[in-house]
């Protein structure tokens, strides 16, 4: 998970912003009525390559929005 500027500069480069404010919408509406979240597929997703792109650069560590995250730990050890 990338910290909030990055996310932001990748959202805005493709041009999802709308869409990342409807995403963020419908996860809450789904929380809030207990439902499967992750099948709901509520979240805006973006791929590794498609991000660097968006970056100009390769990701790195700073980008994570830090430590004590489960998915970031996994994917650090594979992507770095």
């Amino acid at each position: 998970m990338l910290n909030n500027t990055i996310w932001n500069k990748i959202v805005k480069h493709y041009n999802l912003e709308d869409y990342e404010k409807e995403a963020d919408k419908r996860f809450i509406k789904a929380y809030k009525r207990k439902q499967n979240i992750e099948r709901d597929n509520q979240h805006l997703f973006i791929c590794i390559d498609c991000m660097e792109v968006a970056l100009d650069r390769r990701l790195t560590k700073e980008d994570l929005i830090g430590d004590n995250i489960p998915y970031n730990k996994t994917f650090e050890e594979w992507y770095f």
